[in-house]
């Protein structure tokens, strides 16, 4: 008897659904079979943690389970447990875009992501890469110059337009 209420009910919700489906069709044609998107604050942060720890703490922090995370990210559960584990490597930017939207986190919470970022500018702007390996690895002080070309690369020029001189005198030759 019980099986025959949760029938009925999940029959009601199902057409349910799918009147809502063609109300919304009628309404507009372009949205019919998406699923909603709620808008929600975006939260500025930035984990430390790797990323299989930063996924994990911020579904805990959701309190997300990996079929909920699943929905809103049309990611399979099972990718999502093994993300979370680390038995998988840390998926491509789109997809580390797709599950900080879900999450309601900007992409570069993500360590990986930010990484990644800083290796895409750093390829952009080899002078700046030796500038900068150099203060790292070799206790080169920071000069005004390397504030410069900082500033440049932050502006999307990425060091281009760096006169010839200028850069050999940063990099040493």
């Amino acid at each position: 008897m019980f099986w025959v209420s949760s029938l009925k009910c999940l029959h009601q919700r199902l057409d349910t659904e799918s009147n809502m489906r063609a109300i919304a069709q009628q309404l507009n044609p372009e949205i019919a079979g998406r699923r909603p998107v709620l808008a929600a604050p975006v939260e500025r942060r930035f984990s430390k943690d790797r990323f299989p720890e930063a996924l994990k703490g911020l579904m805990e922090e959701r309190h997300l389970s990996y079929r909920q995370l699943a929905y809103k990210t049309q990611l399979s559960a099972g990718y999502l447990n093994h993300l979370t584990k680390g038995s998988r490597p840390v998926p491509a930017d789109p997809v580390i875009e797709n599950l900080a939207a879900a999450l309601h986190v900007e992409a570069d919470f993500f360590l990986e992501f930010r990484l990644r970022q800083v290796a895409r500018v750093l390829g952009e702007a080899p002078p700046l890469a030796d500038m900068l390996y150099g203060i790292l690895a070799c206790d080169t002080p920071v000069t005004e110059d390397i504030v410069d070309l900082l500033a440049d690369a932050q502006d999307g020029d990425g060091g281009k337009n760096l006169d010839p001189s200028a850069e050999r005198d940063i990099i040493g030759l």
